[in-house]
């Protein structure tokens, strides 16, 4: 006879699931196109999003910080493949970090002659919806134990 897989079973192959989403998310976005569109003109620099794999780390220099919530995403990646959701604190940092990276960045190639650019493009969105996609279970967890603390109160 077939063994029924219990609740705590399909919880655990739903968030596996849904880590391994976000990781598809997250492969997908350094294939995809991203380009950096100065604010003050019509020209953009287009790219893939390997490129802000590759660079993302001097952000810093460039008044961005979003490419160091991968470290963050990768953790809550992890716990999703195993199967447990991630704390909430720590997919929501994670998520603001990358979330940042919406914000203007400070141009750095001379021929621009714009101080402010921005990073937009099928690569930036897939990427912020693999933290999306790790931030979910994180705010249901948090959520429904929420939910059942106020309904004992009553």
């Amino acid at each position: 006879m077939p063994k029924t897989l219990q609740k705590q079973e399909w919880i655990e192959l739903a968030l596996a699931g849904l880590g391994l989403l976000a990781a598809a998310l997250w492969v997908g976005s350094l294939f995809a196109d991203m380009g950096i569109y100065p604010l003050a003109d019509n020209v953009p620099h287009v790219d893939k999003g390997w490129v802000l794999l590759r660079y993302g780390w001097l952000g810093p220099f460039v008044l961005s910080v979003g490419w160091y919530g991968n470290f963050l995403l990768l953790i809550c990646i992890v716990m999703l493949l195993r199967g447990r959701a991630p704390g909430f604190t720590l997919a929501t940092v994670s998520l603001g970090i990358a979330a940042s990276s919406l914000l203007p960045i400070v141009g750095l190639d001379p021929r621009w002659d714009v101080p402010l650019s921005l990073v937009r493009g099928p690569a930036v969105w897939l990427w912020l919806a693999s933290f999306v996609i790790a931030w979910l279970p994180a705010a249901h967890s948090r959520w429904a134990s929420r939910a059942g603390q106020t309904h004992r109160k009553l």
